[in-house]
């Protein structure tokens, strides 16, 4: 299975439906993302740290456990920080 979150500007963060939305996307695979000033969004967890300037494209891929990030035509895989439901 997986499941896709679509970033297009870092003030999505301040909206409360999407702040929600990401949360529940990043939290359960140990992640958390944030804004870095007004154009970069920072994605962290206790073991890395990336920033991406959006439009950004999130992909979890729940059942290889790793996370794909697409950002100014590169694609990057991050793996799990910690497994779903655990």
């Amino acid at each position: 299975m997986k499941m896709q979150l679509l970033i297009g500007d870092v003030a999505e963060l301040r909206i409360r439906a999407r702040k929600a939305e990401i949360k529940l996307f990043f939290d359960s695979i140990g992640y958390q993302l944030s804004a870095s000033g007004e154009e970069l969004l920072s994605l962290s967890s206790e073991y890395a740290q990336l920033s991406v300037k959006p439009p950004v494209t999130f992909v979890r891929y729940d059942q290889d456990h790793f996370l794909s990030v697409r950002s100014d035509g590169r694609d990057m895989s991050l793996p799990y920080a910690k497994k779903p439901g655990k």
